[in-house]
């Protein structure tokens, strides 16, 4: 793969992976599943290990083909009995989850933030991708906040005396 090509694959992952938690957990068992399944195989001389299956990390099938769908997942082999599954990039999808667990700094109260975010030659790209992060968590809080109930969005209140 090229580095322009992984650059984007990267992205993408990332993207999809910090979208939902749950998603990283399955990753991370599955990545777990086939380092134990592959040195059990190699031991016991059972041959190829075509992939794990729904049950061996604790996933709904639904879930796992919307992650195939996504392309974070490949299906390695599918039969009538079952379907089995490999994550398509490991040691990318490790480094993504290193990156979006490693602790940031909290962004309340910095000039840069208090002012909104100006770019400046102060800033490096990691304090602004920080801050872009922090952003973007804001969103989706308020997003999840939206959906279940907790925040309203209703239309302005009109003064019915004035006429336009």
């Amino acid at each position: 793969m090229e580095e322009k090509e992984l650059k984007e694959e990267r992205g993408r992952l990332y993207r999809i992976l910090r979208q939902d938690v749950d998603w990283i957990r399955i990753v991370r068992e599955a990545i777990q599943v086939e380092k134990w399944k592959e040195e059990e195989y190699k031991e016991k001389g059972y041959g190829t290990f075509y992939g794990w299956e729904w049950f061996m990390v604790h996933a709904s099938p639904h879930t796992l083909n919307k992650m195939v769908y996504e392309r974070v997942l490949d299906v390695t082999l599918s039969t009538r009995s079952g379907t089995h599954f490999r994550v398509r990039n490991p040691s990318v999808v490790v480094d993504i989850i290193k990156d979006i667990e490693r602790p940031t700094k909290n962004l309340f109260g910095t000039a840069e933030l208090a002012k909104g975010i100006r770019l400046s030659d102060r800033m490096t790209i990691e304090e602004l991708i920080e801050a872009l992060d922090y952003c973007q968590s804001v969103v989706l809080w308020i997003r999840w906040r939206l959906r279940n109930g907790y925040i309203r969005m209703e239309p302005p209140m009109v003064d019915p005396t004035t006429t336009e």
